[in-house]
C-alpha cells in the first residue's frame, strides 16, 4: 500500500449500525502501542461482541518512514486492553501511524483469508453455527496523543446477519418444523477496504455501515446454499403462531434475484434459477392426517438486498405451503409432491332397476365440507319464506328443492315465491342453489339494502347452512367472486335466522358482503372464517356485515393482511352479545376508515384481537 492511499484516515470514533449500546474496555496505561475496543452488541453467539473479542490482527503503517511498522500481527486481550502477543511494539517519534485491524484472525478453518491489510477474502462456512463475523476497524494515532491512553478501535460489522422466522396463518394446517435453508446466494467474496471511502467521524444510524461496494465478488457464482436442521421440532400448529427458528447465518452482503423457474434438463435435480428460503417440515391437516412427510423441503422465492452491518429477519407463512426445490420448468407447488390421503368425492348408488328399464339412478354425490347450496331448516315448517330479486340474464337462475335434491324447480324472479305449505309441526328442509346469481344492482350502481330472503313469520327460528357460493355456481361453490355487491344485504333483517352458511371464496369485491346479516337479531353462529387474505381494491367489502346481530357470540377469523377503505367499518357494530373478537388483525398497513366503528357497542367483548399495525391512516 503506497503513502498516498493512506493519507485520508480521520480521527474520531467509528460506531456500528443498530447499536443498542457501545461498550468500551477500561484503560490501562503503558508505553507500548495498545488498543481499547468497542463492538456492537449482538444476541447470537456466532456474532462478535466486545465481550467475545479476545484477539485481532493489526497492520501499522509509519507514515513518516513510508513503510510498515508491523504487518498482520496479533494483539490479545490483556486485562481490559489489547497488547501484542509477540514482541512489544513501540511508538515511533513524531510520526502518525495508521492502523488496520480485523477479526477473527484468518485461518484455514474459519473461511477467512488475509491478502493484505486492505484485502480480506471470506467464504462463509457451510456449518452456520461455525460461521464467523468479520469485523474491521481503522484509525490513526501518534505517541503524543496515544502513548498514555492507548488507541481506541471501533470495529464495524462487514457482513450481514440473516434469521428466519415462521408463522402459520391457517387453521387448516399444522406443521412440525425441523430446518431452514438459504439458497441461490454468493458464497465467496473479498472485502477490499478503501480508506477514501468513509470518514472516521462518529456517526449514527445507517451512516455507521460500510458501503457494500467494498465487497468484490470473486466469481459471481450465486449457487451457494446454507442450511440448519435440528432434532427438537418447532411446532407451529395454531393460527397466528410463530417463532424464530434455531440458528442464524452470517453471509456476504449482496443483492440476489428471487427464483422464478428451474434450470437444467433433469427434473429430479433442476436447481432454482435464483434465491430462495426453504423450510423443512412435516404437515398435517386439521384432522391430524399427514399431508407432507417428515423431511419435506418447501421453498419460497425471495429477493435479497443485504447491506453490511444489518440483521435481516425473514418471516415465512407456512400456510402457503411453498414450492418444490426441483421440477420441470415453472415452480411446482409443494402440494403436488405431498402424500395425499385417499378420499372419495363422487359416490353414486344405483337404485333398483324397474321392469321398464328406466334410468332410476339417484346421485348422492359426497362433497367435502358443507352442502354446495343453501339449506334452510326449521323444526315447525317455514311460514312463507319468499325470494325476491330481478333476473340479470337468461343464464341467471335460482332453483329450489323440497325433497333433498331429488327434484329441482326453477324460481321465477318476477314475483316473490313463497314456501310454507308444509304442515305446522313438521320439519322442513328447503334447498336453494343457482347459476350466475348476484344481488340486485340499481341502474345508478347502488346495491340493494333490503332483504333478499323474506320470512313472513320471524318468530319461527330458521337455521341456514351450506355454502353461500352455491347460489352463484353450485358446481363450484368455492369459486371466486365476480361482481361488486354480489351477496350484499342477502339476509338483511332476517330476524329469525339463527345460523349462517359458510363463506368460502378466497377473494372479495367491492361491498360484496355489505350488510349481509344486518339486523339478524337471533343469529348466534356466523361463518368460522372469512378466507380472503387481501382486501385491496375491495372498498367496504365487509361494511356492516354483522351490524346489530345482537345475539352473535363470536366473530369469524379475519386473516387479511392488506386492507381497503371501509373494509371492516361497522362490521360488528351493535353486537351486544359478542364476547370473542377475531384472534388477530394481521395487517401492518392500515387504510382510511378500515376499522372505523368495527366493534362499536360491543359491550360484552372479552377478548380483543391482537393488532399488528405499524403504519396508520386517517380515521383508521
Amino acid at each position: 500500500m503506497d503513502n498516498i492511499s493512506r493519507l485520508l484516515l480521520f480521527a474520531g470514533t467509528l460506531m456500528v449500525v443498530a447499536c443498542s449500546q457501545d461498550e468500551v474496555l477500561n484503560l490501562q496505561q503503558d508505553t507500548p502501542i495498545q488498543f481499547r475496543t468497542s463492538v456492537e452488541r449482538q444476541t447470537r453467539a456466532v456474532s462478535t461482541s466486545v465481550n467475545s473479542l479476545n484477539a485481532f490482527n493489526v497492520t501499522a503503517w509509519d507514515d513518516q518512514a513510508g513503510d510498515y511498522l508491523f504487518e498482520n500481527e496479533t494483539y490479545e486481550r490483556n486485562n481490559d486492553v489489547f497488547t501484542a502477543s509477540g514482541p512489544k511494539r513501540y511508538w515511533p517519534k513524531g510520526a502518525d501511524v495508521y492502523f488496520y485491524a480485523y477479526a477473527p484472525i484468518a485461518s484455514n478453518s474459519n473461511g477467512v483469508t488475509y491478502n493484505d491489510e486492505c484485502d480480506i477474502e471470506v467464504t462463509p462456512l457451510a456449518d452456520t453455527d461455525s460461521q464467523v463475523d468479520l469485523i474491521y476497524a481503522s484509525t490513526k494515532g501518534n505517541k503524543t496523543d496515544n502513548a498514555l491512553n492507548g488507541v481506541k478501535l471501533n470495529f464495524r460489522h462487514t457482513m450481514s446477519q440473516i434469521e428466519v422466522k415462521v408463522k402459520n396463518s391457517s387453521p387448516d394446517y399444522k406443521f412440525n418444523v425441523t430446518g431452514w435453508k438459504i439458497a441461490g446466494v454468493d458464497g465467496s467474496a473479498s472485502f477490499q477496504f478503501d480508506n477514501l471511502s468513509y470518514t472516521d467521524d462518529a456517526a449514527t444510524g445507517s451512516q455507521n455501515t460500510f458501503d457494500r461496494s467494498l465487497w468484490y465478488d470473486n466469481d459471481d457464482d450465486y449457487s451457494a446454499s446454507y442450511s440448519k436442521t435440528f432434532d427438537s421440532r418447532n411446532v407451529t400448529d395454531a393460527i397466528g403462531s410463530w417463532g424464530i427458528l434455531d440458528g442464524s447465518a452470517i453471509l456476504i452482503p449482496q443483492s440476489a434475484r428471487a427464483a422464478t423457474a428451474y434450470e437444467g434438463s433433469d427434473p429430479s435435480s433442476n436447481p432454482m434459477n435464483g434465491a430462495y428460503i426453504a423450510i423443512q417440515y412435516q404437515a398435517f391437516d386439521e384432522d391430524d392426517s399427514q399431508m407432507a412427510p417428515a423431511g419435506t423441503w418447501a421453498c419460497w422465492p425471495v429477493k435479497f438486498d443485504w447491506m453490511p452491518g444489518f440483521r435481516y429477519i425473514y418471516t415465512i407463512d407456512l400456510a402457503e405451503l411453498g414450492y418444490s426445490e426441483t421440477g420441470k420448468d415453472d415452480l411446482d407447488p409443494i402440494i403436488e409432491d405431498m402424500d395425499i390421503q385417499i378420499k372419495f368425492v363422487d359416490v353414486t348408488v344405483d337404485a333398483w332397476q324397474p321392469e321398464n328399464d328406466e334410468d332410476a339412478n339417484r346421485d348422492v354425490s359426497m362433497t367435502k365440507g358443507a352442502d354446495p347450496f343453501l339449506r334452510f331448516h326449521t323444526e315447525g315448517g317455514v311460514n312463507a319464506l319468499s325470494v325476491t330479486g330481478t333476473s340479470r340474464s337468461s343464464e341467471t337462475f335460482l332453483e329450489y328443492s323440497l325433497d333433498e335434491g331429488n327434484t329441482w324447480t326453477v324460481l321465477e324472479f318476477d314475483d316473490p315465491v313463497g314456501f310454507g305449505e308444509s304442515t305446522p309441526g313438521n320439519n322442513l328442509d328447503l334447498l336453494i342453489r343457482g347459476k350466475g346469481f348476484y344481488n340486485y344492482v340499481d341502474q345508478d350502481g347502488s346495491y340493494l339494502e333490503e332483504k333478499f330472503f323474506v320470512f313472513d313469520d320471524n318468530n319461527q327460528l330458521v337455521e341456514c347452512s351450506g355454502k353461500v357460493g352455491g347460489l352463484y355456481d353450485y358446481d363450484n361453490p368455492d369459486a371466486n367472486l365476480i361482481y361488486d355487491g354480489q351477496y350484499a344485504s342477502l339476509f338483511y333483517g332476517c330476524e329469525c335466522l339463527t345460523t349462517a352458511p359458510q363463506i368460502t371464496a378466497s377473494n372479495v369485491t367491492e361491498e360484496c358482503y355489505k350488510l349481509m346479516f344486518y339486523g339478524c337479531t337471533n343469529l348466534v353462529e356466523g361463518p368460522k372464517r372469512l378466507k380472503a387474505r387481501s382486501l385491496q381494491d375491495a372498498y367496504g367489502c365487509y361494511n356492516g356485515m354483522f351490524e346489530y346481530c345482537t345475539n352473535l357470540i363470536s366473530a369469524p377469523e379475519l386473516p387479511a393482511t392488506t386492507l381497503s377503505e371501509y373494509c371492516y367499518s361497522y362490521m360488528f357494530c351493535g353486537c351486544t352479545s359478542l364476547t370473542d373478537a377475531p384472534s388477530e388483525l394481521p395487517a401492518t398497513t392500515l387504510t382510511e376508515y378500515c376499522y372505523s366503528e368495527m366493534f362499536s357497542g360491543c359491550t360484552s367483548l372479552v377478548n380483543a384481537p391482537q393488532m399488528h399495525a405499524t403504519t396508520l391512516a386517517e380515521n383508521c
